[in-house]
């Protein structure tokens, strides 16, 4: 009987995942490639991303540029700042659950709030450490075709140059 409760909790989590993507190629018109898919809510960070596939990038590639380019169209919502967590298949079946979400400060200590409860929400005592490059970084160093800069740079020229709409 437990397995059957796990599983309807399970069920949800993957209908609202796949409900956000299928919202997500819809809205953005993201394309397809020979390799793969992409969808993110900007089609140009879709087309960053199948561009790289069409280079001979993969996936991880793909997904590490096109996070990285939707930080910078997106910036009130979305990049750099925060974490998150993946499940990876590897090309030999192989699965990694790879865990990049925000850290405590080296500083913090189970007791930091017992005599500063404003410390909790108003300082920086309640600030995390962003996880976000550090988890990309993780993925595409094990997982990645491409170089690094290849796969950044995308990104990098949206936000020294500027862009048109999303």
């Amino acid at each position: 009987m437990a397995r059957s409760i796990f599983n309807l909790p399970c069920l949800a989590y993957v209908y609202l995942i796949l409900s956000s993507c299928t919202n997500g190629i819809l809205a953005a018109e993201s394309g397809t490639d020979s390799q793969g898919a992409v969808s993110s809510e900007s089609k140009l960070c879709s087309e960053i991303g199948i561009g790289l596939l069409k280079r001979g990038g993969n996936a991880a590639d793909a997904l590490v540029a096109t996070t990285l380019c939707v930080g910078v169209v997106s910036s009130h919502h979305s990049g750099i700042g925060g974490g998150g967590f993946m499940l990876v298949r590897g090309s030999d079946g192989q699965y990694e659950s790879i865990d990049f979400r925000e850290t405590a400060p080296a500083a913090a200590s189970e007791n930091m709030y017992e005599n500063n409860v404003i410390g909790s929400v108003r300082t920086g005592l309640a600030s995390g450490v962003p996880g976000d490059v550090r988890g990309l970084e993780y993925l595409h160093i094990k997982y990645g075709a491409l170089p690094w800069k290849a796969v950044c740079h995308p990104a990098i020229h949206l936000a020294r140059y500027g862009f048109l709409g999303k």
